[in-house]
């Protein structure tokens, strides 16, 4: 679940940096946000030590989280 929550960390942070789809990446980043941190619970519990994945998937998911609710917000206040 590490690995996934990665990847849709990388396609969400990609999508919200384009002008069109970056309210299109505040689904997958909330995805990759709930896997990344259900890996890192599971892993704590099961005591394991490969957590890098889910770690950095976390922090990608939060990175593309925030600025797609910036730029969604930007775009919202410019039409009005």
């Amino acid at each position: 679940m590490g690995l996934i929550s990665f990847i849709l960390g990388i396609i969400s942070l990609i999508l919200s940096f384009l002008p069109i789809t970056h309210f299109l990446s505040i689904l997958p980043a909330i995805i990759g946000l709930i896997l990344g941190v259900t890996d890192l619970i599971y892993s704590r519990k099961k005591e394991e030590y490969k957590r890098g994945f889910s770690i950095s998937g976390i922090v990608l998911c939060t990175i593309a989280l925030a600025f797609s609710i910036i730029w969604t917000t930007l775009f919202i206040v410019a039409i009005i």
